[in-house]
C-alpha cells in the first residue's frame, strides 16, 4: 500500500467581508488525522 502526505499550502478564504482564514498551510503524514472546526 502507498503511503501519501497531504499537504495545502497559503489557503485564505473570506466570506462576504470576512475573512476566516489567512494563509493557512497544513501538512498530514501518513497515519495523522486533521479537523478544522469552526463556528
Amino acid at each position: 500500500m502507498r503511503k501519501v502526505k497531504v499537504e495545502v499550502r497559503n489557503v485564505s478564504l473570506a466570506y462576504g467581508d470576512t475573512q476566516v482564514l489567512h494563509d493557512v498551510s497544513v501538512s498530514i503524514e501518513p497515519g495523522e488525522f486533521f479537523a478544522l472546526l469552526g463556528p
